[in-house]
């Protein structure tokens, strides 16, 4: 069921839906980023193959913790290019209550080439399901495997602490990510958009 605020609507396609998107195109608003959410099981042979294949330079260094230190935020900021301060205070508060709810189990991994920060990545685990919430590599980094290796991290820490399903949500317009995701076993689940209102 879509959610409604008065310039924000988020919209989960089925074919249901498909009338109240055309109301609100006819009212003004436009959808924007399209959104898909992938799943995949832990026991899912694709992704247990993938956690034995992935290759992983000697050099490298990987820390995982439960709670997001200065050391895990900074580069996060840094890659993701938030430089704002009411940004950063507003994630950084979010990723506090993530790790202080008793619910849920909070995963936090950064990846280090010769000690020099090269990717982070967030997930959280609530009744033994995994929501992937960030992958960010060093942008003069990117394309040389580092993501794969900061998905496969996180992931198989998750499988090992207690997940048993992978959930996560890739915009669509990224289709490295998607095809990365796909490597380890993801497959499609449904489509969501916001409806915007126009000015």
């Amino acid at each position: 069921e879509p959610r409604v605020s008065p310039r924000l609507i988020l919209v989960h396609f089925d074919f249901e839906n498909q009338n109240f998107v055309k109301l609100l195109e006819k009212d003004g608003y436009n959808s924007e980023a399209p959104t898909d959410v992938m799943t995949v099981d832990c026991n899912s042979p694709v992704l247990q193959e993938k956690f034995e294949t992935v290759e992983e330079p000697e050099e490298i260094g990987v820390i995982i913790t439960g709670s997001p230190d200065e050391a895990w935020l900074n580069p996060f900021f840094e890659f993701e290019n938030r430089t704002a301060l009411k940004t950063m205070d507003i994630a950084k508060r979010q990723f506090e209550l993530i790790s202080q709810n008793e619910k849920l189990t909070a995963l936090y991994c950064r990846i280090q080439i010769s000690g020099n920060d090269v990717g982070v990545a967030s997930a959280v685990i609530e009744d033994g399901v995994l929501f992937l919430l960030n992958v960010v590599v060093n942008p003069s980094c990117r394309g040389k495997g580092y993501g794969k290796i900061l998905v496969k991290e996180i992931l198989e820490n998750a499988c090992n602490v207690g997940a048993e399903k992978l959930c996560l949500q890739v915009v669509q317009e990224n289709s490295i990510a998607i095809n990365l995701y796909k490597s380890f076993g993801f497959e499609y689940l449904y489509t969501y958009w916001y409806m915007v209102k126009s000015n």
